[in-house]
């Protein structure tokens, strides 16, 4: 019987902030230094959203400077250890209801560009307050999104997944944009869902056709809550996992600079991988060697590629997959 060769296969696109690059605290308690603390399993960077949920606490316990970021405090953003967030001037930070920012003493700041907007000494900030480059030295009062959930799910049926959310309340909310992830961090536009505007709330739903979907694992969905004046805001994110449908699975697709890989082999093995343009070229090629169990790969330098489709290849010595990849 030839060996079973289950090929997983993400392709990591360095996130903008244009495209949703959005890092959510999953630990409780957890260090805004450690890995683990987020759901991308690395440290907020430049261009992030960087979300603390409800019933989450993050200690700051590193000096961190961050461009461009969007920092969403649901939870508690503990200021300690006389650690400093400087933020340049294109950053922002929202406290919504609930969320708190609190310190322990004066060397424990928040800037934003050269202005001090927080520190330790200072009453906590509780929501819903804010503050970027236009709210001076301290934070403003927020205006709240205008919409209330009550709950927001995925089931799959067949070929669709059906998404489901209801209001409690809604004042002035224009519609909903619904959006999809292969990989958590990258998001696309996939529907409009007009808003009733309902004063009293509304449940939706939507089926999300995904017969042509053939490699995900998993599928996370987001809404973006749109005002009336074109102000904007996230709901959390869910997912759903998906069955294995072939032995090739691409996440991400399309990529920029990198394909990673995990190869499950139930025997060591010499893969050959090569990468093929439409032309039938080979750009790149490799060959590594695998062990019985989990082998994760990546195939990094790819960003110098052409944006264009290609066809990625692996051989084993039983077995051949391909898979069509698209370089932005």
């Amino acid at each position: 019987m030839k060996p079973l060769l289950i090929l997983l296969i993400a392709l990591g696109a360095a996130a903008t902030a244009s495209a949703g690059s959005v890092i959510t605290a999953v630990v409780n308690n957890g260090n805004w230094g450690t890995n683990s603390t987020w759901s991308l399993n690395r440290q907020p960077g430049n261009g992030d959203t960087v979300l603390i949920p409800a019933n989450k606490t993050v200690l700051f316990n590193t000096d961190e400077n961050l461009n461009g970021a969007l920092i969403r405090i649901y939870g508690v953003l503990n200021m300690n250890g006389g650690k400093k967030l400087n933020l340049d001037n294109a950053s922002v930070i929202r406290v919504y209801p609930g969320g708190t920012i609190m310190g322990t003493g004066s060397s424990d700041q928040i800037r934003i560009g050269s202005t001090h907007v927080f520190d330790g000494n200072e009453p906590d900030i509780t929501g819903p307050m804010f503050a970027d480059q236009t709210t001076g030295s301290g934070f403003a009062p927020m205006q709240v999104m205008p919409v209330t959930f009550v709950n927001f799910y995925v089931t799959k049926d067949k070929d669709q997944v059906k998404i489901y959310w209801s209001t409690a309340t809604e004042s002035n909310n224009d519609h909903f944009e619904l959006e999809r992830s292969f990989e958590g961090s990258a998001y696309y536009h996939i529907a409009n869902i007009a808003a009733t505007n309902n004063p009293s709330g509304s449940s939706y739903s939507y089926n999300d056709d995904i017969s042509s979907i053939r490699t995900a694992e998993t599928i996370f969905y987001r809404l973006k809550i749109v005002d009336r004046d074109q102000s904007y805001d996230y709901s959390n994110v869910v997912s759903i996992r998906m069955p294995l449908q072939t032995n090739l699975v691409v996440k991400g697709n399309p990529f920029t600079d990198r394909i990673r890989i995990q190869l499950i082999a139930t025997q060591k093995d010499n893969v050959q991988m090569k990468l093929y343009d439409e032309s039938g070229r080979t750009v790149a090629e490799k060959t590594i060697t695998v062990l019985p169990g989990s082998n994760q790969i990546d195939w990094n330098n790819l960003q110098l590629l052409a944006s264009g489709n290609y066809v990625i290849e692996l051989r084993t010595s039983k077995e051949r997959f391909s898979q069509k990849v698209v370089k932005k």
